[in-house]
């Protein structure tokens, strides 16, 4: 789980946060910090701290410089500077920008200072509580922290408003296997693939998903009636593999049967008729619309295209009708409509 946490993070860091505004408190830019903030888009991040701490010697009390200072430590692992010099800026600051919480506290939680990283991103919650950035990295310092419940719920949080993120149902996945809940795990894992377009990452939780289906979780017992089928239920799917019945059958097709059986039993025990807003229109009403369109097979061997499993590559060389099918189907399901219809 503090893998997770960690490499989370950092995607988090590398994909939310923009560069610091290019203009120093008299109003225009200097040169020196115009050319501070092309090192950083460029991703000489090196460069950029030479820069930056020349500007601080010269002008100690400049927040942009302190912030993209800060931003540029984090960025090549200078953790603990970075807390100290966006603390500056924070202490100083009555409404610090909330990127510099975000920066602030993550670096905490790569120290695994996770109090300190929970109480900072706390206080940005406070002033900026409609920021995913901040939502995120919080609930990855609830996790730090051992609170699940509370990490999850932040995360589902995040989902009902970007329900179109590889890596926050990656997240959740990471956080619901750590609680004790694989089910749920096992199906955030594939939503995750099917919104993924980086291979290596797919590969990644893809390792995940096998992993939660036959190894189980070493998280904290269920709590309540509704874990404990979850648990017994994928207990007994994964058993299966053992049963004379699969016996001399590959892992793509049983995994094909394993899915579908899989997310039957969520849908049965999280779906519509029951009180949770969350599992059923943002993750089951999906997959229950893949099994009625008929493309619940495509899917498995889509899934499992991340692992390199030989028989999967053959299967969609076979079949290039079927996955195209699903692909398309599934489109729908991955750009946020409401958005594109705004850019119109």
């Amino acid at each position: 789980m503090r893998r997770f946490a960690l490499s989370f993070a950092a995607i988090c860091l590398a994909s939310g946060l923009g560069m610091p505004a290019l203009a120093d408190e008299a109003g225009e830019p200097s040169e020196r910090l115009v050319r501070a903030g092309q090192l950083q888009a460029a991703g000489n991040h090196v460069e950029a701290i030479e820069v930056l701490r020349q500007l601080r010697s010269d002008e100690p009390g400049n927040r942009q410089v302190l912030y993209g200072l800060a931003l540029s430590l984090y960025a090549i692992g200078e953790y603990r500077e970075a807390t100290h010099v966006g603390s500056e800026v924070l202490a100083a600051q009555e409404r610090a920008p909330a990127d510099l919480f975000v920066i602030v506290g993550t670096a905490h939680g790569r120290l695994r200072e996770w109090e300190t990283s929970e109480r900072i991103l706390s206080a940005g919650l406070t002033l900026w509580p409609e920021s995913d950035a901040l939502r995120i990295q919080h609930a990855i310092s609830l996790e730090g922290l051992g609170r699940f419940d509370e990490a999850i719920a932040e995360l589902e949080s995040c989902l009902k408003r970007s329900p179109y993120e590889a890596s926050l149902w990656r997240a959740i996945g990471d956080a619901l296997s750590t609680a004790g809940a694989p089910g749920r795990a096992f199906a955030a894992y594939v939503r995750s693939i099917t919104l993924e377009g980086d291979e290596e990452r797919a590969r990644e939780v893809a390792s995940n998903l096998w992993s939660v289906l036959f190894q189980g979780t070493t998280g904290p017992s269920a709590s309540d009636a509704t874990e404990r089928a979850e648990n017994k239920g994928m207990a007994l799917i994964a058993a299966l593999r053992r049963d004379e019945r699969w016996n001399g059958k590959s892992d793509a097709s049983f995994f094909t049967y394993a899915l579908d059986t899989s997310l039957r039993l969520i849908s049965a025990l999280q779906g519509k008729e029951t009180r949770d807003l969350f599992w059923g229109p943002f993750v089951l009403d999906y997959f229950d619309e893949v099994r009625a369109a008929g493309h619940m097979e495509a899917l498995a061997y889509d899934v499992r295209r991340a692992t390199g499993d030989p028989e999967v590559a053959a299967w969609r060389a076979k079949n290039p009708q079927k996955v195209t099918a699903f692909r398309d189907w599934s489109e729908r399901w991955s750009v946020n409509w409401s958005e594109v219809a705004q850019r119109k």
